[in-house]
């Protein structure tokens, strides 16, 4: 997608390679909401059919969503948003081993899938991005994502450890990947530098904002206050 927010157009989806947003969902393993999201943050780029239907290039969503070991050369910003499927298998098995989630209803289900993903977003924006004015939005916007998660944890009756704990899952994926992008750097390299300041200041500014707001949510013995 072009800064202007028109769609890259190739001379002719003909030329092969082009699948539809059904199919990208399944290769970058994600949803067609998160899917759209990155479409038009320009994250991945796209053919407009004359119907008005959304067609990708396969090789671009491969490589999005190619293992971060074989990235070693690539952007961290690149290779966190290919962790997508690593954070949703994450989140599969919690289902069965975090007696917390079993609290979450399916619509809190979905909102805590597409909250992870849009951190995901926002943490590769924050890491990659030279304009100060564009990571000092990304995180804002990530303490508000944290924000709503606070209460929505509050809300189900999750203690402060258990949101901790839910917070501290999707954490875990994101860590494994940016570790592993640091250790195929040069050693003693200055943006490797950077970029763990960067991940650890997000990280760190998201559990915070989750943490006051569940906080302020409930009420001193640990029952959840009207809004």
């Amino acid at each position: 997608m072009a800064l202007d927010g028109s769609p890259d157009v190739a001379a002719s989806p003909g030329e092969g390679g082009w699948v539809s947003m059904r199919r990208a969902c399944n290769i970058l393993g994600v949803n067609q909401s998160t899917l759209r999201q990155w479409t038009d943050s320009g994250r991945v780029p796209f053919f407009l059919t004359p119907g008005g239907h959304r067609r990708y290039r396969e090789a671009d969503l491969r490589a999005l969503a190619a293992p971060a070991a074989s990235q070693s050369s690539a952007p961290l910003a690149t290779v966190l948003l290919g962790s997508q499927d690593r954070y949703q298998a994450v989140i599969r098995r919690a289902v069965h081993t975090g007696s917390w989630y079993a609290r979450f209803d399916e619509d809190a289900r979905h909102q805590f899938r597409l909250l992870g993903a849009s951190m995901l977003g926002l943490l590769a924006t924050y890491v990659g991005s030279d304009v100060r004015r564009e990571r000092d939005r990304a995180l804002q916007r990530g303490r508000e994502l944290a924000s709503e998660y606070g209460r929505t944890a509050a809300t189900l009756g999750l203690s402060l450890p258990e949101a901790t704990e839910a917070f501290l899952l999707f954490r875990h994926p994101v860590l494994e990947t940016v570790h592993r992008w640091l250790a195929a750097q040069p050693a003693s390299s200055p943006l490797a530098t950077e970029t763990l300041r960067r991940v650890t200041q997000f990280m760190d500014q998201i559990l915070v904002s989750m943490a006051a707001v569940h906080e302020r949510s409930t009420g001193p013995r640990g029952e959840t206050t009207a809004p």
